[in-house]
């Protein structure tokens, strides 16, 4: 067994330069790797519709509009919502502020008085020009607590022009990403079946197996998606029916199509909830929420890699792992590219795409 050395400087060139790129263009292209993902997602609707309209390009731009239309409906409905929940917390919040900051009031009072009598008695036993010194500190103290917090509402107010130019900038992003997709949608499968005809026959093999691999992980890996939102809804409504709340079913639906929606979840529900029950005075269901909220979490943190890597056919140390360098490398952006480079290398493994490398460099 000898290596084939120009074919092993070929994979390694190949290798780097692609991971380079993929490196670099998540960065810099980032608009344009999310139009070809989008592409990829609505192509099966693109392709239904085309069937009736018999236009590839209106097809696309119907399939834009309706996904575009219902996601400003959805942020239309949820400012509607959110504004009446304001309206709600206008009416009831005064009442509770007004009495929390009196009961912080008094107890503020009270501390600083106390202390400023324990200060001032230990001032009065001490050397005058000691007594000085102290003043003075205090003095430098309390000036220094108001730049501080002076410097902390300047980098408030930094702070939320910042979010208002990503708001912006997010807008310019979504318009690239929207005619991104419109092109891709509308001339990809053209460049993709001639990148086909021109493909090696080797090469095709093991496009179609991992193609087909790809395919089967994706419908394992919903069905494990599906498990866990089931087994959420289950557990919530068991609480909610437990801790006697009324229209547990009701919420339970809602804790499950929230379940869907990654880094929200059932937090999306219970925190906002708590935070209520908190401030009318409802601690007693305050504390049982939590507590299942707490229980949810859990119960989701030890299913996931378990259930995940078994429908996958990997363990779940595997999937840890995975999750664990992706978040580290790019932040909160890798709880979504982890599923999808897990199934790539899932598939790339089924493919036995290892030993197609192995027979490629050794003669």
């Amino acid at each position: 067994m000898e290596l084939n050395y120009p074919n092993l400087i070929k994979l390694l060139t190949f290798t780097i330069g692609f991971v380079t790129v993929m490196y670099f263009g998540f960065y810099y292209l980032f608009p344009i790797l999310l139009s070809v993902i989008l592409a990829f997602l609505i192509n099966p609707l693109v392709n239904f519709v085309q069937a009736y309209l018999r236009n590839r390009a209106l097809s696309v731009l119907f399939v834009l509009c309706f996904f575009f239309i219902s996601f400003i409906s959805i942020i239309s409905l949820s400012i509607v919502e959110f504004i009446h929940l304001l309206q709600h917390l206008t009416m009831t919040t005064p009442v509770i502020l007004e009495d929390l900051f009196r009961q912080v009031e008094q107890y503020t009072t009270q501390t600083v008085e106390q202390v400023y009598q324990t200060i001032e008695n230990f001032a009065s036993t001490i050397h005058p020009e000691s007594s000085q010194l102290m003043k003075n500190l205090l003095s430098d103290t309390t000036n220094s607590m108001k730049e501080v917090s002076k410097d902390w509402l300047i980098n408030l107010l930094q702070s939320a022009m910042n979010q208002l130019t990503y708001i912006i900038q997010g807008g310019y992003i979504l318009f690239f990403v929207l005619i991104g997709t419109y092109f891709l949608s509308k001339d990809g499968p053209k460049w993709f079946r001639n990148i086909l005809e021109h493909m090696p026959e080797r090469t095709f093999s093991i496009y179609s197996k991992t193609k087909s691999e790809i395919t089967y992980l994706i419908k394992k890996y919903l069905f494990a998606q599906f498990l866990l939102i089931v087994i959420t809804g289950l557990i919530v409504y068991a609480g909610l029916l437990f801790f006697s709340v009324e229209h547990a079913l009701a919420i339970a639906f809602v804790a499950m199509f929230l379940d869907l929606i990654p880094l929200v979840g059932v937090s999306g529900l219970f925190i906002p909830w708590l935070i209520y029950l908190f401030m009318t005075d409802q601690f007693t269901l305050t504390v049982q929420l939590s507590l299942l909220l707490i229980v949810i979490i859990i119960t989701r943190n030890l299913l996931e890699p378990k259930l995940i890597g078994a429908q996958l056919g990997t363990h779940p140390f595997f999937v840890l792992i995975l999750l664990f360098i992706l978040i580290s490398t790019f932040g909160i952006l890798g709880i979504f590219l982890s599923p999808i480079i897990m199934i790539i290398i899932v598939a790339l493994m089924r493919a036995n795409l290892l030993t197609h490398v192995k027979n490629y460099i050794v003669k």
